[in-house]
């Protein structure tokens, strides 16, 4: 009787083996190294190409000294400048530097009667509210450039034109005469 019940038990099925996704990888890795050297190609070493760390003289490999590198780390504003630099952002920032601390380069008094309107190509408009006032920017025209330049640190306005206050024109209208206008407050 055992030996007709142990015949009458199927049989075991063979189980088929499936590598695993690491021995899917490392019979591609050993494929491309078989590939390369029978190419002639030397596999790479991770260690090849390493200094010994005495080593300190400068014909080492990857040493710079004691000296400043382009490796070593940088502050945020050495890198900000560059990028800005690299973007041609410098000027616009420096002139809206020039823009907002306006007080403070010109002084208050000045500030009071006078405005930076617009910067274009290296000439700066300035807006006075009097004749008086646009004259007396005209004058310091020298002083203000090379106070702008301290104040930003780069050559960036060459040239400032003083508009005078904004006139109203007498020209409009049905019943206009040609005569020569107010001429002291609208410059």
């Amino acid at each position: 009787m055992n030996e007709e019940s142990s015949s009458a038990q199927p049989e075991a099925e063979e189980e088929t083996y499936v590598p695993s996704p690491s021995e899917y990888s490392r019979r591609a890795l050993n494929q491309a190294r078989a590939r390369a050297r029978e190419m002639g190609l030397a596999p790479t070493n991770r260690f090849r190409g390493r200094r010994d760390v005495r080593d300190r003289s400068t014909s080492a490999p990857g040493y710079s000294g004691a000296h400043p590198d382009p490796r070593d780390p940088q502050g945020i504003e050495k890198v900000l400048a560059r990028v800005m630099g690299d973007l041609g952002w410098s000027d616009g920032i420096a002139m809206g530097r020039v823009m907002a601390d306006w007080e403070s380069i010109v002084g208050e008094a000045v500030a009071e009667h006078c405005t930076p309107l617009s910067f274009d190509q290296g000439v700066l408009i300035v807006r006075a509210d009097s004749s008086a006032w646009a004259a007396q920017m005209r004058y310091l025209t020298p002083v203000l450039i090379g106070r702008i330049h301290e104040e930003v640190g780069r050559n960036l306005v060459t040239k400032v034109e003083v508009k005078g206050p904004a006139t109203v024109s007498w020209t409009k209208g049905k019943r206009t005469v040609k005569w020569r206008g107010p001429r002291d407050t609208y410059g």
